[in-house]
Order: structure tokens, then sequence, then C-alpha cells
């Protein structure tokens, strides 16, 4: 799998395994679509970790700008299949303008093996890559019934745009629907 790339976001599958500086995403995606994000909503997908590494970046991908906005970017730990504890606000990128927006932390962020949440809370609403809920996933979250294939891909919550909360905002749900693709690189 370490030479599978994805479209506009340079990053590979995640929960396979980690290879020191590769690139993942938290959900499986075959190819990138577009989802117009809604402002002041927390974003986070689960990260299956398997083994100790560092967080050396944090990206997303701008399809579409919106003037004078951005997006705050971080990661939290698990805690029971919900976001908890937040390990690291990284910080913020400007969704002014097209293309990889991306953030390297002032130190590597040290993530033992477990789960993770890759998170992000926009300003405004840009246009951003994002997965299909249908076939691009891996169902993590589980699939919402047993007879069809719409898997849950993240949990969002209403947040007023600001630094990440410490822990993540109780009260978000499951998501399936496209959903924002958060890439980093461990």
């Amino acid at each position: 799998m370490a030479n599978i790339r994805q479209p506009a976001l340079p990053f590979r599958f995640a929960s396979c395994g980690v290879i020191a500086g590769a690139n993942f995403t938290p959900q499986l995606a075959g190819g990138a679509t577009n989802i117009i994000v809604t402002a002041n909503t927390l974003y986070a997908a689960p990260l299956w970790v398997p083994n100790l590494s560092y967080l050396t970046m944090i990206a997303i991908n701008v399809g579409a700008l919106v003037a004078a906005s951005n997006a705050r970017l971080g990661i939290y730990k698990d805690s029971a299949g919900y976001p908890g504890a937040l390990v690291s606000d990284i910080g913020t990128v400007s969704t002014a303008t097209t293309g990889l927006k991306k953030l390297v932390p002032a130190a590597a962020i040290k993530l033992v093996p477990g789960v993770y949440w890759p998170a992000v809370v926009f300003s405004h609403g840009p246009t951003v890559d994002g997965v299909s809920q249908t076939s691009n996933i891996l169902p993590v979250l589980g699939l919402t019934s047993n007879s069809d294939t719409n898997n849950y891909a993240g949990i969002s919550v209403a947040f007023t745009y600001a630094a990440l909360p410490d822990p993540f905002t109780a009260g978000g749900a499951p998501v399936n629907a496209t959903f924002t693709r958060i890439g980093v690189q461990l």
C-alpha cells in the first residue's frame, strides 16, 4: 500500500501500519470528492496509529476559497470511541486561497499506539477535499444500518470558530455524508 496515491491531498491510507515519514488520512479513500463545509462546525475522524509515531504535518486541501476565511487544525486522543483530550492545537491556515494547506508543528508530536482524531474547524464555508461515506472509507465508526453501505465517516459538532477546545466538545454526532478529509504525516 505504500505506493498508493490519492488526488489533491498526497496522503496514503491509514490504519494499515505506519511507515515513518509517510502521509495518511483517517479515512481509507480511493478518490477525493468536494464538500462545502459548514462554518463553526468541529469535524474529527478516527485515525488508528498502530505503533509509536510522530506527527510532523497536518493538512487540508481547499478547492474553492472563501475570502478572509481560515481553518484551525489539531489532533485529539480517543475517549471510548469519541474524541477526548486535546493532544495539540497545531494552528491556523488560510482558506482564502485554493490548494494544499499544511501545518508543521513546532516540534514533532509523539503518538503512542492507539486511536487519535485529527480535527478541523472552519471560520467560513470553503469547498475542501472530502471523502464519500458510501465506498471510500473503512467502517471504523460503523454502518448506518445492517443492509446498506453508508459508513459513518467522522464526528461533527457545533463549535464557534476559535482555538480548539480541550476536551472535544460533547454532543457530537456521527456523520454519514461526504466528510472533510484531513491529512497527517507520521
